[in-house]
């Protein structure tokens, strides 16, 4: 694109002429706290990645989304460094695991998500998990259930909660029995 019309149509342009989209600039903080069943990360900043904008492209298409979920894994993982080698239980954790996620929404009139749509947030703390080597895998074998809670409007904005911890529900135990 021609540096003067992108200018004209009040896009910023890199010096190599096409138009850039600005860095991600709200800022992410990433805690995590081991529980006596298992181990707690929050996260707050900007409202969690979600399905609905990564199916449609919204928000800048595949590249922002990419760079968002990058940044809530890494943050993820040096919270879960923090605790890991801090912490007097051994890691990693034993499956079976069960995932409790809670989105956070920031108090104001926007709508709050569906139950369901954080779900790239939620795949992105399990690997930042798994890269602190918090869990030794994020497959069906460890991580066996990803319950979603309703979302909770709070004071401190946008963000997620993921409790990670065991399940008392064994794999095969939803069926109404053996399979033909």
């Amino acid at each position: 694109m021609d540096p003067t019309l992108a200018r004209r149509k009040g896009r910023r342009t890199s010096p190599g002429g096409g138009a850039r989209r600005p860095a991600h600039t709200t800022a992410i903080t990433a805690t995590a706290e081991r529980t006596a069943d298992g181990i707690t990360v929050t996260i707050l900043g900007p409202r969690p990645p979600t399905l609905n904008a990564e199916r449609t492209g919204a928000n800048g298409g595949w590249r922002h989304q990419a760079e968002i979920t990058r940044l809530w894994r890494g943050h993820t993982k040096v919270a879960a460094f923090q605790i890991r080698f801090g912490a007097a239980s051994p890691f990693p954790l034993a499956g079976p695991l069960v995932a409790t996620v809670i989105p956070l929404h920031a108090d104001d009139r926007r709508a709050a998500q569906d139950v369901g749509a954080c779900i790239p947030a939620a795949k992105a703390v399990i690997d930042g998990l798994r890269d602190a080597r918090i869990i030794t895998d994020d497959g069906p074998d460890v991580v066996t259930r990803l319950v979603f809670e309703a979302p909770i409007r709070t004071q401190r904005g946008d963000g997620l909660i993921l409790h990670l911890g065991p399940t008392t529900v064994g794999p095969g135990e939803y069926d109404d029995g053996p399979t033909p």
